[in-house]
């Protein structure tokens, strides 16, 4: 009893951390909250906790070289297959299903290019395509007031482009920002994005009611005049914003 007394605090600490976690994720607000300070580290001390206890075990039953054995199989399967803790297992993850629009990206666009489009995929661009996104989820932390300030804005004009009634609009929004292409997801006009990488509280209801006269139509993007479109792939369609301009007869 005194043993398990001595842990006790910890066991609290993790517990409370976990059930926060769990909060974090399914809340009905989708907030902004950084579970991946425990979604990374869940299994790095599952790769630790399993093997320990295996190996405690068989060290109890005299098997001392078999529990050495244990740590060393265990340990790494744990690690590879981890992931972001359970819920989302590398084994799940396949950032591959978008490989010919990011091999596109790089090899058919300006280095300088800049792209808009919608949350989940710009936070991709950057990493796979090696281009800049106009804004994204991986840096709208909400946490420095005059930042946010930023990319409250940005994101609200990224999001009217997306959901734009006149072509027009989307060009006017590309000569004011810098924009080159913007990506157009044909699921992000069946309902309105929310959860990890997506839209979060305050910026969702910020977008809803542009969403919903989307959804009631016209909507300039959806889906996007085929001269403008240089890249088709799955739910993926890239706009030139040179070409979009061309067609529209924008200054």
């Amino acid at each position: 009893r005194r043993r398990a007394g001595v842990f006790a605090p910890e066991a609290l600490l993790l517990a409370t951390t976990l059930c926060a976690h769990g909060l974090a994720r399914h809340m009905a607000f989708s907030l902004h909250i950084p579970h991946r300070a425990i979604a990374h580290g869940w299994p790095v001390v599952l790769a630790v906790l399993v093997p320990v206890a295996v190996a405690g075990v068989l060290a109890r039953l005299g098997r001392r070289a078999a529990s050495v054995a244990v740590v060393a199989v265990t340990a790494l399967p744990l690690l590879v297959i981890g992931g972001d803790a359970l819920v989302t297992p590398n084994v799940w993850r396949d950032y591959s299903r978008d490989a010919k629009l990011y091999e596109w990206i790089e090899k058919k666009t300006p280095k300088d290019a800049l792209f808009a489009g919608n949350f989940q995929i710009m936070d991709e661009v950057p990493l796979f395509g090696r281009r800049r996104a106009y804004v994204n989820w991986k840096l709208a932390h909400p946490y420095r007031l005059g930042y946010f300030d930023l990319v409250t804005e940005r994101t609200r004009a990224m999001y009217a482009a997306l959901y734009a009634k006149d072509a027009a609009d989307v060009v006017r929004f590309a000569d004011a920002t810098g924009v080159d292409y913007l990506i157009v997801d044909e699921t992000r006009f069946q309902k309105l994005e929310r959860g990890d990488g997506q839209l979060f509280e305050p910026l969702r209801s910020m977008v809803q009611p542009l969403f919903t006269a989307c959804e009631q139509g016209p909507c300039a993007m959806n889906p996007p005049p085929k001269q403008a479109v240089v890249f088709s792939s799955g739910r993926y369609r890239v706009v030139s914003i040179e070409k979009l301009r061309s067609l529209v007869g924008a200054p």
